[in-house]
């Protein structure tokens, strides 16, 4: 079982071979980020567990993450605080503070592209985040309460967890990236009978709460590729409670109410279309007792 990023591992843990160099290759990545480490000389009341700082101009900026692959010029990014809810995360009347700055994932394979100046970057990324903390708490010295600083770019995401091209989160869930065109949890390029994978880029797809699920699918596909019984999904201390089995007509009935609705919502736009003078909601505006009905048709909401 490889629990290595699958791109990764394909990539130098398996011989090459054509689905590897062409197909897999071709395949949409996530971002990175730049991640600060921060050790803080004071606690920072304002902050919470979590906090997120989002760009005035949100879409443009994401568009430059997902199209330019590079760090926005104004940057919307994720502030969590450990020590608010771990006393072992930080001394005592201290704050430990990781800062996250999305950022487009590597365009070149070693990060040394004529637009990979990471240093730079990184700098760049860490003043706009004092500035808008600062700023937005009303504080003007939270750089100065930092004692201790470690950093990571996408170039360390890639030499350092060996993330392809430094994606933190694998393979994007495109829509020719998911169900059976993402990668198998049991090798892809038929070559292995016996290699299977877990992780962000293989089935289902990426974030912790789906990996957990593709673990279970993993290992049920061993203990079946090896003739043993799958393993529980929990150990239950209680006996648990299910709900009463509904009756398969209460079942048929939705079905129908579901089928009417349709039918009644065709008819309606069909015998009663859109225009500006002829609404749906002037419609039922004509349906109402005179009392309740609006008299202007300003007053009317779609």
């Amino acid at each position: 079982v490889c629990n290595a990023d699958l791109v990764y591992a394909y990539h130098h843990l398996l011989p090459p071979c054509r689905w590897t160099t062409k197909t897999l290759s071709s395949k949409k990545l996530t971002s990175s980020s730049i991640s600060f480490y921060w050790s803080l000389s004071k606690q920072v009341k304002q902050l919470d567990v979590h906090n997120i700082f989002l760009a005035e101009a949100y879409k443009d900026s994401f568009d430059e993450i997902f199209k330019d692959f590079g760090l926005p010029s104004e940057a919307s990014f994720y502030v969590n605080v450990p020590s608010r809810i771990d006393p072992s995360a930080a001394p005592p009347n201290k704050d430990s503070v990781i800062v996250l700055v999305p950022i487009g994932h590597m365009r070149s394979k070693t990060g040394n592209g004529a637009e990979e100046n990471y240093p730079e970057l990184v700098a760049r990324a860490r003043k706009m985040v004092l500035e808008v903390i600062e700023r937005r708490l009303g504080m003007d010295n939270f750089g100065e309460l930092i004692e201790h600083e470690e950093v990571n770019d996408p170039s360390v995401w890639q030499s350092k967890f060996n993330l392809w091209r430094g994606s933190i989160l694998g393979l994007s869930h495109d829509v020719f990236q998911v169900l059976w065109f993402r990668p198998s949890t049991l090798d892809s390029t038929g070559r292995y009978d016996n290699l299977f994978f877990v992780g962000a880029s293989t089935h289902p797809g990426t974030g912790v709460p789906i990996v957990l699920a593709g673990s279970k699918l993993t290992s049920d596909q061993v203990c079946k590729r090896f003739g043993q019984t799958s393993l529980p999904r929990k150990i239950e201390d209680t006996q648990r409670q299910y709900a009463p089995e509904q009756p398969k007509e209460t079942e048929r009935q939705w079905i129908y109410y579901i089928l009417a609705c349709y039918f009644v919502t065709f008819i309606f736009f069909y015998f009663f279309p859109q225009s500006e003078t002829k609404t749906p909601a002037s419609f039922i505006n004509h349906l109402l007792p005179h009392a309740f009905r609006a008299q202007n048709s300003n007053d009317i909401q779609i």
